[in-house]
């Protein structure tokens, strides 16, 4: 019976086989293993650069674009189907992306992304929506300056009036959306409305912010008084929006600086605020403020805040001490700061409801009035598009 052929690794290592010989065998082997692992290597970076998106927004901005160079053409389609991404980083890299692929022109595809929960998500639609001439578009910002997230909601009000000072753009609609905030809880935001009327009107009401209540008040009625005489059939004003989209919220688990244990499970049936902060992060220490209040107004409601890039439980106990924080705070793992989309630009605030759904990322500070607005009610309301297609691949 004939013999077998050596396998390449019998052949270089059998005992009188000439040196060149087995020099040229092991060129061979190298060559293909070296051959192998460069045909794989754009597949296994793509992934790479993939999983990357989901980081913090400026830690996700060099992958996006490292994806963009490397899909080429198949690029387009990639974001597009990611813009349904579970991952809210992951959609917000979609969404740059797409804009930069397509241009401008994209900006009216994206506007179904308002119902997202993801605040900087709702922030850039915003902001692109100014560009977009569209009964859509305005129906947006029109919702927009009456969200009840506080940022939305300035960002919203603050591009209506960006179109009232446009003749050709003005409506009894923009008229009616500036008024309706003159009252408004925010200082920013009533600011905003009472400049945007007195720059309407050519008057000056008398309104300062530094004035007492019965100034403020006085002026408030000489408002009211101009807008009857010239707009006495203004509509009513512009209803909010909230997010529609939930996600099941990312598993985690911790130890509290008092030693007890808090995961999902734990919570199952209970709304929670998981709340990302940083002992050396000054917005964050007046954000804790207003949890507090919030805790003492809403005590079904419970509050988890997770320390991020800290030196240990003992900074943590000793902030909790200094600022009379109530609620539990522990130190957010590896784990868990993976899965809920490495929040390192703190304060960030996932909103999840009894069922264990998302349903609000706040990236940055809020106020009272936009927490206690989002746990009032969990109802979805009717969708503000009316009917437009949804984004993805088109």
């Amino acid at each position: 019976m004939p013999s077998r052929p050596a396998a390449p690794a019998r052949l270089l290592f059998r005992r009188g086989a000439a040196p060149v010989k087995r020099l040229g065998i092991l060129l061979a082997v190298g060559v293909v293993l070296v051959g192998g692992a460069l045909a794989a290597y754009p597949g296994l970076k793509k992934r790479q650069l993939i999983a990357e998106l989901n980081g913090c927004e400026r830690h996700g901005a060099g992958p996006r674009a490292e994806l963009i160079e490397a899909l080429g053409d198949e690029s387009a389609p990639f974001f597009r189907k990611l813009l349904q991404d579970p991952h809210p980083g992951a959609r917000l890299q979609a969404f740059e992306a797409v804009l930069e692929i397509e241009g401008k022109p994209a900006a009216a595809s994206l506007l179904p992304m308002f119902a997202d929960y993801h605040s900087r998500i709702r922030e850039r639609v915003v902001e692109e929506a100014q560009e977009v001439e569209s009964p859509e578009a305005l129906r947006l910002l029109l919702a927009a300056s009456a969200d009840p997230d506080q940022v939305v909601r300035l960002q919203g009000l603050a591009a209506v009036c960006r179109r009232l000072e446009r003749p050709e753009l003005r409506s009894p609609e923009l008229v009616s959306a500036v008024a309706a905030r003159v009252q408004d809880p925010s200082p920013d935001i009533q600011s905003l409305a009472v400049a945007a009327l007195r720059k309407l009107s050519g008057q000056d009401f008398g309104f300062r912010l530094t004035e007492g209540p019965a100034g403020r008040e006085q002026a408030l009625a000489r408002m009211a008084g101009w807008l009857k005489a010239h707009y006495p059939k203004l509509p009513a004003p512009p209803a909010a929006a909230p997010p529609e989209r939930t996600d099941p919220a990312p598993r985690f688990d911790f130890i509290d600086i008092r030693h007890e244990r808090w995961n999902m499970d734990l919570m199952a049936g209970r709304t929670v605020l998981l709340h990302f902060f940083g002992t050396w992060c000054a917005p964050c220490v007046e954000e804790m403020k207003t949890l507090q209040t919030v805790q003492r107004a809403f005590p079904d409601t419970q509050i988890l805040a997770l320390g991020v890039n800290e030196k240990g439980p003992d900074a943590l106990k000793r902030f909790a001490e200094e600022h009379g924080i109530t609620f539990p705070m522990g130190q957010a793992s590896d784990a868990i700061m993976a899965s809920y989309g490495e929040p390192h630009e703190v304060p960030v605030t996932y909103l999840i409801d009894p069922g264990g759904q998302v349903r609000r990322r706040y990236d940055g500070a809020r106020d009272f009035a936009t927490y206690a607005a989002a746990l009032k009610t969990f109802d979805r309301p009717p969708s503000v598009f009316g009917g437009l297609p949804g984004v993805g691949p088109q």
